[in-house]
């Protein structure tokens, strides 16, 4: 807790900037973002909204399907995590891949198609970092402790559904 003498009633407003590369990055990050507190929170408000009415369910009598829904579709779309700064190509970690390579992953492609290319682009983004494909990343590290390589068959459902925005010689490679 902070306490300024001076600052009765006012509202004291802090601004941070993160960078998973550099500090430059950051201070780069901190730079772009010109918005408010609120205004940030409205935008994400919008954002969130936008998205959820893409999607309809109806209610069976007595049953709250539709909260559940969005529950689940707000778990879904909070990881991975969009990690890379202002200047950067979409870059993102944190795939739990043992965890959502059969289900999360191909539900990707059918609710959120325009992260997917990016996903693929990440995961031979880390692939060229470590000279494999993820197993099991978190912070732009490997966990190795899965056994696979569940990143192969993520980029192989993206590629049969479609999705060509990635190498996908490179890929194959």
């Amino acid at each position: 807790r902070l306490m300024f003498d001076n600052l009765r009633d006012d509202v004291l407003e802090v601004r941070i900037a993160l960078s998973f590369n550099s500090t430059a990055g950051a201070q780069r990050n901190l730079n772009q973002e010109k918005a408010s507190f609120d205004e940030v929170r409205t935008a994400a408000s919008k954002k969130w909204k936008s998205w959820y009415d893409r999607y309809s369910v109806e209610d069976a009598e007595g049953m709250d399907y539709a909260g559940n829904i969005r529950a689940s579709l707000y778990h879904l779309a909070v990881q991975p995590n969009l990690m890379s700064d202002v200047d950067a190509p979409d870059r993102y970690m944190n795939f739990s891949l043992w965890d959502t390579f059969r289900a999360a992953h191909p539900l990707y492609t059918i609710l959120m198609p325009e992260r997917v290319d990016a996903f693929v682009n990440s995961l031979l983004a880390e692939y060229d970092t470590r000279g494999y494909l993820p197993i099991l990343s978190l912070f732009g590290r490997d966990t190795h402790c899965m056994i696979g390589h569940h990143s192969a068959p993520v980029i192989a459902d993206a590629y049969l559904k479609g999705f060509r925005g990635f190498d996908a010689q490179r890929a194959l490679a």
